[in-house]
């Protein structure tokens, strides 16, 4: 099956909305929430039941502002990057603890990497948003990205089916409008 550019700029731009507002997720903090795990299995799944092979995987990301992309090229020194108020986040590192994972919706038979749990976080310095990507064509704010192996929780998805549901319907009615 081909790539549906319009099916992924639709995805990104109606599911993440839905899926806050589905599960509440203004209500929880990311250490607690699990979001990127539960909405990309949703758009794996129902992707699967339209025949596009699409698999959660997690990952390891950092993003950063400009500020942040010239400090990590070794153009400014750390103290002139706080100074000027570089920022750079890191998603999916696990070795504090599974509750820093990230995951996305990987399609491999496009080279597609959807996700769509990137939120701003607490600094608001950072101007990062769901997105999709083919042939690790990022955001300019995406400055790392790497596929990983670590275990993936799905607290979200387990405790609440029938909110999943819900979900599983809206993305289905979203990918039938595209792919018929």
């Amino acid at each position: 099956m081909a790539l549906n550019r319009e099916l992924l700029d639709a995805i990104v731009r109606e599911v993440p909305a839905k899926f806050d507002e589905l599960f509440r997720r203004l209500a929880f903090p990311d250490e607690i929430w699990g979001a990127c795990t539960t909405y990309a299995r949703i758009l794996a799944e129902v992707l699967g039941e339209f025949k596009v092979k699409a698999e959660v995987r997690p990952v390891y990301i950092e993003t950063a502002n400009p500020v942040g992309i010239e400090y990590l090229a070794g153009k400014i020194s750390e103290a002139e990057a706080i100074g000027l108020g570089g920022k750079i986040q890191v998603w999916g590192d696990i070795k504090f603890g599974q509750p820093h994972q990230h995951a996305v919706c990987y399609i491999p038979g496009w080279d597609v990497i959807v996700d769509l749990a990137m939120t701003p976080r607490l600094s608001k310095r950072v101007p990062c948003h769901p997105y999709w990507a083919e042939d690790r064509k990022f955001p300019w704010w995406l400055v790392k990205f790497d596929f990983r192996t670590y275990r993936l929780e799905y607290r979200v998805y387990e405790t609440q089916p029938e909110t999943v549901k819900k979900a599983e319907e809206f993305v289905r009615d979203l990918v039938r409008r595209y792919l018929r």
